[in-house]
Parts: C-alpha cells; structure tokens; sequence
C-alpha cells in the first residue's frame, strides 16, 4: 500500500513537471544528475588537449633555443677558425719580409696582434735547394699547423740577365742572340760579332745604368746549398730507410711531410725508376745510376745518384742531385720548382746537359771547387732548350738556348765542327725581363732579402 501511494505520488508530480514544461516552454531536464557528468568529461578532455599544446610548444621552444645555441657555436668557431687561418697567411707574410724570425733547425714563436691572441710557432728546415718552414697556430682550443716551401724571393733585388766573370776579354754576342736585362760583364763589356762568316742580327743590353763590372771569380753557391747537396748525395740524412724493392706492385706512393723522411735506396749499377708517381717527402737514393722513365711521375720529391738520366717524355718536378752527371734529354720538361744540380767532387769532370727542346723550370747549377783543367765542370744547353729561372755554371758553359732568368758564368765556350770559341754566344737568348716576378730563387752570388713563398706542402 505504502509503494503503491508513493508510485501515485510520483506519477502525479512527473505529470506537473511535464504540464507545467508545456505551459512555459522551459526545458527543465528529468535527470540533471546525467548532464553534469557529461559536462564534466568535457572539461577534462580540454584539459588534456591543452597540457598535450603545451607539451608541442615546449618541446619546439626548447629545440629553437638549441639550435639559436648550436648555431652561435658553429658560428664562434669559424670565426676562430678564420682568425686561426688569418693569423697562419699573416704569418707567411711576415716571414716573406723578414726571414731572419726563425734560423735553420730551429722555433720562433711570434705574435702577430698585441690586442688579440694571435701566437705563431714557425720552424725552419731545408728541402734540397729550398726552406721548408712550418706554421703552427692556437687560437680559442683550436690548433692547426700547415708547412709551406719558400726560395729567395726573385723580385727582391733588380732583376740581373746575366753574370760573367772578368777574363780581360770581350763578350761576344753573334748571330740571333739576344741580351736583355742587368748584366755584370767584363770590363770590356761586349760586343756583336760576326761568326763564320754570319752577320749579328740580334740585340745587346745598351742602357748604361744596366751594366756593372764583375768580379775576377766567379762566388761559389750559397754554403747551405753545398752542405745539403753533400748531405744527400752522402745519404748521411735522418729517415725511414727501404730498398728500391718496396716500390714492387705499388703504382703510387705519397709520404706526407707530416711524416718521416722516406729514403729509398738502391745499390743496382742502374736502376730505372717507371710505372710510378712519387710524391711528397721521399728521398730516392742510389750509389750509382738513376734513370727517370716517361711514364714515372715524380712530384716535389728529391733525386740523389752519382749520375741522373732524365729520359724524353718525362714531365714532373723534382730535385735532382748528382756528383758526377745529370742529362736532361730532348723534349723531357721539369716544372716549377724544380732543381737540376751537381756538385763536382775529386777526380771526375762533371756535367750538366740541358738537350734540345727540353725545360727546366727552377734552377739549373753546376760547380766544383776543383782548379785541375780536367775537373772543370761543363753545362750544356742546346738550341731550343729553355730554363726560366736561373743556370750557375762554375765552369765551361755553351749556352745554345733561351735562359729567361739569371745566367751566371765563370766562361763561354763554343765549340764548331770548325774551330773553339772563349766567351762566345751564338744565337741564344738571356731575358731576366721574361721571367714572372712571383718566381723564387735560390740566392746565388747575390744577397736576397725577401723570401718567395713557393706552395703548400702536405
């Protein structure tokens, strides 16, 4: 009875809530229990939505801030990098201007800039016939250390064509030959002339401020330059020691200058070097004979025998030292830098043969400290034959060619199917005027206060 009144009771207070949702059109909800849950589910998926936002903004604020850091770093160190390099090339040239900073076999440490960290170690040593100097910076933890080779600087000094010394006699320029530049002649001077019978159709140095007298001797080869070459044809340097037996199967070969000094030897009465390129800081050695085939490929390394061959068809650069010989063959061409050298000894009359066609760029010098007439050194340089640079001949020279550069002689010589010839030159060529300004030199009989930086070594 009780449930049965109170289901009346209910239906009856239902049927007043729906009439009077009728009367004033007010949805009033049964269950407003229900409503408020849902209600709250949806507050709180909003709230999950923004902690997830915020989540995503932080997250990419954060790696903003990173990258805006890391870049600051990259950028901080390419400025000490940049600053790192500009201090090494200030260096370079600071040394170009001013050798004596640092002495053979030894460190300078110098600062470039008083208000900035800018301390260079240099060293120095030599390369054959050139200074090696090495270049070691610091900069903010950063290091680097980069190596450069350098000769006596060409432009340093007025350009001289040619150096002869004073026999009391003329200089006798015939045929097409040609003379221009500073020259340092006999006190007679010279002179054009006609030669078996062929009139002279070149030309002479006339400029009077361009012509000085010489000395009665010719002044020998710089004393580093004669200890070096004795050092290495001796074999008496500090290196890695292999035969020349190691070379088999290899087709190339680089030794940086990073690296120990590689010495390559052989004891073979003649050993022909072919099917290989060379590079870098090798030292090949032999106690008798090299010849240098077309197809090696020889690139700043250094030479060293008794006698050298280089065949036709060979093009590289290289430093060539011998006691004895060296032969450029017709059409064979070393480049810049190169060194053909030969340093006489007792008992052996040397020679430098620069043949048709061929080039040298770099240095050809020859000498000997021998006054025996059987010991006289002779250089060679055929018709056609070119050097830019500069040729030392202590002894007899026949100059048949073009030296665009420096030649330095003690005597011409000619010799025809007809007759001999003393300071006599017939249809050759010395231009001090064609040789670029850039080059480097190694400082024979003049005093060269500058440096030539060469190129980077590695």
């Amino acid at each position: 009875m009780i449930l049965q009144n109170l289901d009346l009771k209910l239906k009856k207070y239902l049927n007043r809530i729906i009439e009077h949702k009728r009367n004033t059109g007010i949805n009033i909800p049964v269950f407003p229990e229900k409503s408020n849950v849902l209600g709250a589910r949806i507050k709180a998926g909003a709230l999950v939505f923004v902690i997830f936002l915020l989540l995503i903004l932080t997250i990419l604020v954060t790696s903003y801030i990173l990258f805006v850091q890391y870049k600051g770093i990259l950028f901080t160190q390419q400025a000490s990098l940049s600053q790192l390099e500009q201090n090494i090339i200030s260096s370079v040239e600071l040394y170009q201007v001013n050798p004596e900073i640092v002495d053979n076999n030894s460190f300078s440490e110098i600062s470039l800039f008083p208000e900035t960290p800018s301390k260079v170690t240099l060293s120095h040593e030599y390369w054959g016939g050139y200074s090696l100097i090495t270049f070691s910076g610091q900069h903010k933890g950063l290091k680097t250390t980069r190596r450069a080779l350098f000769g006596s600087s060409w432009k340093a000094i007025d350009p001289v064509a040619l150096y002869m010394t004073d026999k009391n006699s003329y200089l006798s320029v015939c045929g097409n030959s040609e003379v221009v530049g500073y020259c340092f002649l006999p006190e007679l001077r010279m002179r054009s002339a006609r030669f078996e019978g062929n009139l002279f159709n070149g030309s002479i140095e006339q400029r009077e401020d361009y012509i000085k007298v010489s000395d009665k001797k010719l002044p020998p080869p710089p004393d580093y330059l004669i200890d070096n070459t004795k050092a290495i044809l001796n074999g008496d340097i500090t290196g890695e020691r292999k035969s020349k037996d190691f070379l088999i199967g290899q087709n190339e070969l680089f030794n940086s200058f990073d690296d120990t000094l590689l010495i390559i030897g052989s004891a073979d009465t003649t050993w022909s070097i072919n099917n290989i390129t060379l590079s870098g800081k090798i030292l090949v050695h032999s106690d008798y004979e090299i010849v240098i085939e077309p197809n090696a490929k020889l690139n700043g390394v250094i030479v060293a025998a008794p006698k050298i061959v280089v065949k036709s068809g060979v093009d590289g650069n290289a430093q060539l030292f011998a006691s004895d010989t060296i032969i450029i063959e017709q059409g064979a061409k070393l480049t810049y830098p190169s060194i053909v050298g030969v340093l006489g000894g007792d008992g052996c009359k040397s020679l430098v043969h620069i043949k048709e066609s061929s080039t040298v760029h770099g240095v050809v010098w020859i000498y000997s400290h021998s006054s025996k007439i059987e010991e006289i050194p002779q250089c060679l340089i055929d018709e056609n034959a070119k050097v830019l640079g500069q040729v030392y001949s202590s002894g007899f020279t026949q100059h048949k060619g073009r030296v665009w550069g420096t030649l330095m002689v003690d005597l011409f010589t000619l010799r025809t199917d007809y007759a001999y010839y003393e300071n006599f030159i017939y249809n050759a060529e010395v231009n001090s005027q064609k040789l670029p300004i850039s080059y480097a030199c190694v400082p024979f009989i003049f005093n060269y206060p500058e440096m030539q930086f060469i190129d980077w070594v590695y």
